[in-house]
């Protein structure tokens, strides 16, 4: 594959990376260089997916965070107070004539990840 790898891919190999660079902190060695057996491998194996269960378990219990709307965002203004939100009766987004608009799209931006 020529170019650019796909950004899922470069996030993984670059985590790879960096955990080979833990293990020989920790280790003094690389995992090639280890002289780990079959039998070795296999418990050490079997602990991190022991792990990898463990989180999944811990994940499943931890409620998904709802997304944030541009309507939640404007709610918030006018249930405290922001007047010019409440003359507009809280419509900043869909007219986008009130003042606390441009705050509005602000925090949207940076909740989506932009620049505000």
């Amino acid at each position: 594959m020529s170019g650019n790898p796909c950004p899922i891919s470069a996030a993984a190999a670059s985590l790879f990376t960096e955990r080979a660079r833990v293990g020989v902190t920790k280790y003094g060695t690389t995992l090639a260089g280890a002289g780990l057996d079959r039998p070795r491998l296999l418990r050490l194996l079997a602990e991190e997916l022991a792990d990898a269960l463990a989180y999944v378990t811990a994940l499943q219990s931890v409620p998904e965070r709802p997304a944030v709307t541009r309507e939640m965002v404007a709610s918030a203004f006018l249930s405290h107070g922001h007047k010019d939100c409440a003359n507009y009766g809280g419509n900043c987004i869909a007219d986008m004539a009130c003042t606390c608009a441009n705050q509005i799209n602000a925090i949207m931006a940076l909740i989506e990840g932009g620049a505000p």
